[in-house]
C-alpha cells in the first residue's frame, strides 16, 4: 500500500511540475517538491 501511495504522490508532483506556469507561487513549488520527494521515498525507500 505504501508503494501505491508513493506512486500516486510522485505522479501528482510531476503533474504539478508540468503546471508550473506561475513561478511566483512559492507554496505551489514547495508542495510539488514535497510530493515528488515523499512519493519517491514511499515508492523506493521504504522496505
Amino acid at each position: 500500500m505504501k508503494r501505491l501511495i508513493g506512486l500516486c504522490l510522485f505522479w501528482l508532483g510531476i503533474g504539478m511540475a508540468l503546471y508550473w506556469i506561475l513561478p511566483d507561487n512559492f507554496f505551489c513549488i514547495c508542495l510539488m517538491a514535497a510530493c515528488i520527494a515523499g512519493g519517491y521515498y514511499l515508492f523506493c525507500g521504504c522496505q
